[in-house]
């Protein structure tokens, strides 16, 4: 196979190759010698040979940014969307504020600063009672959008499981009651049998 770099070449790269980008030392392998190597090209040679240059692309300390104190003006169409002085900020959203989620799923901004919850889980606890950590709130007819209080139930993580598993819910939320109350009742019994 034959070789990329001459052994002269590959000397000079070894001389050079510290301290400077593969760019530059390309260049100043392609000055030198007259060649017209790539970058790539040299930087596949110094990884194969292992040759790092030690720079590492950070700062060190005590160096300042080229553009430290320059403040930088408004060009095309970036003003029309830059924050102006006083101007407040758009993800702020006022107590009550609703956002519809990327599943379906409302939420309602309950406190500031930031302090969201499920709309349906909100009402539920709002008008019945709170749910247990073990608990989820349903809609009985499957609608994520229908927040009528007879729509909502409170469930265990396990009786969703089964439900969801035997297809219990379904746009008529009386089926879904059943489901709920036959699981329920199995439940029952089951404990019945264990505790006699």
């Amino acid at each position: 196979m034959e070789k990329l770099f001459s052994d002269v070449q590959a000397q000079f790269i070894l001389k050079n190759y510290k301290g400077i980008k593969n760019e530059q030392l390309t260049k100043l392998i392609n000055k030198e010698f007259g060649t017209s190597y790539s970058i790539n090209q040299v930087m596949g040679y110094k990884s194969r040979n292992k040759l790092n240059s030690g720079l590492t692309g950070e700062f060190k300390k005590g160096n300042v940014p080229y553009n430290k104190g320059i403040k930088r003006g408004s060009f095309g169409e970036m003003s029309k969307t830059q924050f102006k002085k006083g101007q407040k900020s758009l993800s702020k959203r006022k107590v009550w504020t609703e956002r519809i989620l990327a599943d379906g799923y409302t939420q309602i901004k309950v406190a500031n600063p930031s302090k969201w919850m499920m709309k349906h889980k909100f009402l539920y606890e709002k008008h019945f009672r709170k749910v247990k950590k073990n608990e989820v709130v349903i809609f009985l007819n499957g609608d994520k959008t229908d927040f009528s209080l007879d729509n909502l139930e409170a469930v265990t993580r396990g009786e969703l499981a089964r439900l969801n598993k035997f297809g219990y819910i379904q746009s008529d939320p009386e089926i879904t009651k059943t489901g709920i109350n036959i699981f329920r009742l199995a439940d029952q019994i089951k404990n019945r049998g264990d505790s006699g």
